[in-house]
C-alpha cells in the first residue's frame, strides 16, 4: 500500500508511539549518562572525601598522641600484613565485576532501543498509518541529547559540590572503632 491508500494521520497511534519512545529514551538516557559519567564523577568524588579525611584529618590526631603511642602505632603499622588486607577486599574482583556489568547493560539497552525502532516503524507500516515516525525519532533524540547534558552539568555544577559526609565525621569514627580495641 502507498500512502495514499493509508489512513490519515492517527492521534493515537502517534500519542502511543512518543510516549513509548520517550520512555524509552529516558530511560537510555539516564542510564548511559550515570554508568558511563556520574558513577566515576561520584566515585573520584568519595575517593577524595576519603583521601582528604586520611591525610589531613588524620595527621591532625597523630598531634594529639604521645610519643610512646606513636612508637607503639609505628610499630603495628610495620607489622600489618598489607598484601592480605588487600587480598580481602578482593577490589580487582569488584572492580571487574562493575566493568562487566556497565558493559552488559549498555549492550542491552542498545539492543532494547534499536528492537524498539525496528517494531515501532513495523507496526507502523503494518497499520498503514500516516505517523510521522522518524520525526517522532528525531524530536525524542534531541531533547534527550540535551536532557543528557543538562543531567551531565547538574552532577558537575552541583550534586558534586555538595559534601554529603565531613571528613571529620570519618575520622571520629574511625576513632571510636580504635577506642573498642
Amino acid at each position: 500500500m502507498t500512502n495514499k491508500d493509508c489512513k490519515t494521520y492517527d492521534a493515537p497511534v502517534s500519542f502511543g508511539i512518543n510516549i513509548i519512545v520517550h520512555v524509552s529514551f529516558l530511560l537510555f538516557v539516564l542510564t548511559s549518562v550515570f554508568l558511563l559519567y556520574t558513577s566515576n564523577l561520584m566515585s573520584d568524588s568519595l575517593n577524595n572525601n576519603i583521601t582528604t579525611a586520611a591525610t589531613s584529618n588524620f595527621d591532625k590526631i597523630l598531634n594529639y598522641i604521645s610519643k610512646k603511642d606513636l612508637l607503639k602505632l609505628n610499630v603495628i603499622g610495620k607489622n600489618l600484613p598489607y598484601d592480605k588486607l588487600r587480598e580481602k577486599l578482593k577490589e580487582n574482583e569488584m572492580r571487574n565485576v562493575n566493568n562487566s556489568y556497565v558493559k552488559d547493560i549498555l549492550i542491552n539497552r542498545c539492543i532494547y532501543l534499536f528492537a524498539l525502532v525496528v517494531i515501532i516503524i513495523l507496526i507502523v507500516k503494518l497499520l498503514c498509518t500516516n505517523v510521522h515516525i522518524f520525526n517522532i525519532l528525531g524530536e525524542n533524540f534531541i531533547i534527550f541529547a540535551f536532557i543528557g547534558m543538562i543531567e551531565i552539568l547538574f552532577f558537575k555544577l552541583i550534586i558534586l559540590k555538595y559534601i554529603p559526609a565531613y571528613p571529620s565525621d570519618q575520622i571520629n569514627i574511625f576513632l571510636e572503632k580504635l577506642k573498642k580495641y
